[in-house]
């Protein structure tokens, strides 16, 4: 009967110890999330300013273009004209 005692006490005790390492996983899981996704917000972040930066250059590009091409047709139109 005691040695049954006793090794009803040693389960248990081993019992609390997995569950005390299972809180420990539990409470490093919230950490290792919140890290997870402030990393992703961060990258989130990056690219939409890489987004704009883009846009300002295509919109940039696209005027060069359209008054590059307004410039050719006035110089040719004068050309042929003479």
């Amino acid at each position: 009967m005691r040695e049954q005692k006793e090794e009803i006490k040693k389960l248990k005790d081993t019992i609390n110890e997995l569950k005390r390492e299972g809180e420990i996983v539990d409470m490093k899981f919230p950490t290792d999330f919140s890290n997870e996704l402030k990393n992703y917000r961060d990258e989130c972040v990056m690219l939409k300013q890489e987004v704009l930066i883009l846009k300002e250059r295509n919109n940039g590009l696209r005027n060069v273009i359209i008054k590059s091409s307004v410039g050719f047709a006035v110089a040719a139109d004068y050309i042929l004209h003479f």
